[in-house]
């Protein structure tokens, strides 16, 4: 991750990618979810119909509702909906993201997916679903989806990001300039998972491997990111990491962490 003054002739940069007439099908889940009338079992089998697999992947593993065919799963759901706070959130979602900036976002998140589909072997496009995640998740990828939470990018000035009970640190990171970097890093992320050994190693220095491994990757998929932008740094702070970098290695050398 300390290794980024080697990339600037790194000829893994040098891709070219061809995005006209090729989408990510995005869908709208976040509205799809509200429009549905769960009372009604014919037009949640129509949702579930609509989704596929990720209908119960959002309510078991996003949502945390529970099992997709359990009847209380749905009465928890009718309870979501029905929250005021939770359609506020929707409000304020549409609200942030119009259609017009959902499109540029797609077109964006497409070509950094196209450049990393050349790196990654056997990956197969994924389709792009827009979700009110409940502030439980800002991404999520599979082979078939790449989901991207809108309620995690509404801005860390957004009355609703700074009512959140999560760290400053985390609400500075949820802005709009996020959103496309953690897209593609989560999906950088999902494919090391699946094939670097590394990640079942447990000491400190396997880990930053790893972790440098997918910052590298996700770096590879932008034909130009600042690398403030996909730390999740303001400038100041990656300055700051830029002139304290012997000083942060000494210190985890005092504390020999490294094979620990």
């Amino acid at each position: 991750m300390l290794c980024y003054s080697c990339r600037e002739a790194d000829k893994h940069k040098d891709i070219d990618v061809e995005i006209e007439g090729k989408s990510l099908n995005p869908l709208r889940f976040d509205q799809d979810f509200f429009n549905t009338d769960w009372n009604n079992v014919q037009q949640v089998s129509v949702l579930k119909s609509k989704y596929g697999k990720f209908f119960c992947l959002y309510l078991e593993r996003i949502l945390n509702a529970g099992p997709c065919d359990s009847l209380s799963t749905v009465q928890m759901v009718q309870g979501f909906i029905g929250h005021s706070d939770f359609k506020d959130l929707k409000t304020e979602i549409e609200k942030n993201y119009p259609q017009v900036r959902l499109d540029s976002l797609q077109e964006r998140i497409l070509e950094s997916a196209l450049r990393m589909q050349t790196l990654v072997p056997n990956m197969q496009l994924p389709q792009l679903i827009w979700m009110n995640s409940g502030f439980n998740i800002g991404a999520y990828s599979t082979d078939e989806y790449l989901a991207v939470g809108l309620d995690f990018y509404l801005g860390n000035e957004n009355r609703i990001t700074k009512s959140v009970p999560f760290p400053q640190y985390q609400k500075d990171d949820m802005t709009r300039a996020q959103l496309v970097p953690n897209a593609i890093k989560n999906l950088a992320y999902y494919y090391l998972l699946k094939s670097d050994t590394i990640q079942h190693e447990n000491d400190m220095l396997s880990e930053m491997i790893f972790h440098g491994k997918a910052h590298y990757l996700t770096w590879l998929a932008f034909e130009e990111i600042q690398d403030s932008t996909l730390m999740a740094w303001t400038t100041k702070e990656y300055t700051w990491t830029q002139g304290h970098q012997l000083n942060v290695w000494k210190e985890i050398a005092r504390q020999e962490v490294l094979f620990s």
